[in-house]
């Protein structure tokens, strides 16, 4: 459900939340039209800008390719990103349709390598490209593509349960103002970040609760004669009746066990603290976004102050 601007009604799915699903994935589907009117598509691999600059995805390829030849005659194109999902991995993904126009640039460029480097199968892809290019390959490029304000998803946010009701619930779009990503995270970022962090946090502390509370039904069996027949024993270790099949595996599996669990349990209580003892305030710049934001300055008026937070970062008096 959109509003009479096309931009998403739903709260779930923000621009922050499409940017963050975008940077979490690295495969996509892109889509080209040639100039015989044909189209074609073709799996990528991507990455996308920093937050902090201008937003793009880039792509690393060869100029013979397909994909390369048609974006040359046509420079529009079409993305779908797919939403790996964490638990329910039999469902369908979520995914995100982009378009945009696209460009081809130097395989050598800062731009794409940076943004390459930052993510696990992009180093591998860069390093690849090196050896090509070591044997001879002079045709790598970077297609960095640019896309339009207006971002389609769908199940992004959603629920199996609203779907299952009326399936149009799982379709949205978002506006991506154009100079959104370079202004940096946003303090609605760093919030959703934050909760996430709590929920990570909160998710470890119930799987350590539960291990606590299952390790006395799975030490102990059924009962004296029952299928584990392993009981604490004394110093500390773990015994099992005389003669019991049961009892090298037993003690094996008490030793792994226990050390899971007392893993579980310091990374729990270290987190925990480091919960309870973030008290950080935002900062100076935070306070200019949201002003930004709320619309109580200009973009003239913005740039202008936030440059002038700049040398107050870097020239502290002496204390």
């Amino acid at each position: 459900m959109t509003d009479a601007k096309g931009r998403s009604a739903s709260p779930r799915v923000t621009v922050d939340r499409v940017l963050a699903e975008l940077r979490r994935s690295h495969f996509a589907v892109l889509s080209t039209t040639g100039s015989d009117g044909a189209s074609h598509s073709a799996g990528v691999n991507y990455g996308v800008s920093a937050p902090g600059t201008d937003l793009a995805l880039y792509v690393m390829t060869r100029t013979h390719l397909q994909k390369a030849r048609d974006i040359k005659a046509n420079a529009r194109v079409s993305l779908v990103v797919s939403i790996r999902r964490r638990f329910a991995w039999f469902l369908p993904p979520a995914t995100i349709q982009i378009r945009g126009r696209a460009e081809l640039l130097q395989g050598t460029g800062e731009a794409g390598t940076q943004v390459f480097r930052r993510f696990w199968i992009g180093r591998r892809i860069l390093h690849a490209y090196d050896k090509s290019r070591q044997r001879g390959e002079s045709r790598i490029c970077f297609l960095k593509i640019t896309p339009d304000p207006v971002v389609r998803t769908y199940m992004v946010g959603s629920n199996v349960w609203e779907l299952n009701r009326r399936m149009e619930a799982g379709a949205a779009s978002v506006v991506i103002p154009p100079d959104h990503d370079a202004l940096g995270p946003s303090p609605r970022q760093k919030e959703t970040t934050m909760r996430r962090n709590n929920q990570a946090l909160f998710t470890l502390l119930l799987i350590a609760a539960a291990a606590i509370v299952a390790m006395p039904l799975l030490m102990g069996g059924t009962g004296m004669m029952g299928w584990g027949g392993i009981y604490p024993g004394m110093m500390g270790g773990y015994a099992a009746p005389t003669g019991s099949p049961t009892w090298p595996w037993g003690m094996a599996f008490g030793g792994a066990f226990m050390l899971v669990l007392w893993a579980l349990a310091i990374a729990g209580a270290v987190l925990l603290v480091r919960w309870l003892t973030n008290t950080e305030q935002p900062s100076a710049e935070d306070v200019l976004r949201r002003r930004y934001a709320a619309g109580d300055l200009t973009r003239d008026q913005f740039e202008q102050m936030r440059g002038d937070l700049e040398p107050v970062a870097v020239a502290r008096p002496d204390s």
